[in-house]
């Protein structure tokens, strides 16, 4: 059980109540803005202090980037020589084979064939040629076969037309390197 005793008249703890409630009322805005103000001046130093450093590093970056320019300018060339080295490289690394593969040709052709172009792309090789005899098209496929550097001889095309009167037998052959 609670007993309370005020000595005060009604009219003045009534005014102090309204004076309490109104200092209550009054209070919790101050307060909350006076906590804004407080985060909005830290964010604002905070963000000077980001924006300083960042015209700082700016500042330290543009003698760079003439530096930066020239990298990107030699890694491009590093690119473009490796891959130029590759494939000397790929070349260098066949011209024994390729020696060989020459000499092979130039020793199965038959007498009365002859080549117009020998073209090797990575490890196949096509020979486009002519002949005067349909069956040195099968003698020249069949020789091929047996050479140490090809393998997988095969004809792509076979073609006959008439050149300055005469039966002429376009062919093309196909072969793998070993």
């Amino acid at each position: 059980m609670k007993i309370e005793l005020t000595l005060l008249p009604q009219a003045v703890l009534q005014r102090r109540e309204r004076a309490a409630r109104r200092r209550v009322l009054l209070g919790v805005p101050v307060v909350t803005g006076i906590a804004i103000a407080v985060i909005y001046v830290l964010l604002a130093q905070q963000a000077a202090q980001s924006r300083h450093q960042a015209s700082e590093t700016e500042r330290l970056l543009v003698p760079l980037r003439p530096a930066a320019v020239r990298l990107a300018q030699l890694q491009a060339e590093t690119e473009d020589l490796e891959a130029r080295r590759e494939r000397i490289q790929a070349v260098v690394g066949r011209i024994g084979t390729l020696s060989v593969l020459m000499d092979d040709i130039g020793r199965l052709i038959p007498k009365n064939a002859w080549l117009q172009s020998v073209v090797v792309e990575g490890r196949t090789v096509t020979l486009t040629g002519s002949t005067t005899d349909l069956s040195a098209v099968a003698l020249f496929a069949t020789s091929l076969a047996r050479s140490g550097v090809l393998s997988g001889v095969e004809m792509r095309s076979i073609q006959q037309v008439v050149a300055a009167d005469r039966l002429v037998t376009r062919f093309q052959l196909a072969a793998r390197l070993r």
